[in-house]
């Protein structure tokens, strides 16, 4: 089920990029301390990269899929885990669709649309334990 269209820039771009990167990488290392798996996208309603805010989880041992319509966005994403040492412990997901489940931990990042509620709801059937949406 395809809800909201997102488009992926190349490079970070917009205030407060590094910043908001350093804090919610902040909080998810906390709120994913015990998760063994975890599932980022496909919508990420930000100017920046998507993909990239379960890092610290990969880091650690988590088996993280991030999932996005745009390929050029997951090679983007599938380089940076590699540098980071965390390609091993990433699943690419090439869809516009929230991947079935089960994930211990399933993130959301501003996704925005007339369809919202469905995309929710999409991420909280994919969620065994842990939600975590992040909305302006």
């Amino acid at each position: 089920m395809a809800v909201l269209e997102t488009r992926a820039v190349a490079r970070d771009v917009g205030l407060g990029t590094a910043y908001e990167r350093w804090a919610i990488y902040g909080l998810v290392a906390r709120w994913g301390e015990s998760a063994r798996t975890a599932l980022e996208g496909p919508i990420d309603g930000m100017a920046g990269m998507p993909g990239l805010h379960l890092l610290p989880l990969a880091r650690r041992g988590c088996a993280v899929t991030v999932a996005h319509p745009d390929a050029e966005a997951l090679a983007r994403v599938e380089a940076i885990y590699r540098r980071a040492g965390a390609a091993g412990r990433l699943v690419l997901e090439h869809t516009a669709d929230v991947p079935v489940g089960p994930y211990d931990l399933v993130f959301g990042f501003n996704f925005l649309g007339d369809r919202w509620r469905d995309h929710l709801d999409a991420l909280a059937a994919a969620a065994t334990r842990d939600l975590v949406v992040l909305a302006p």
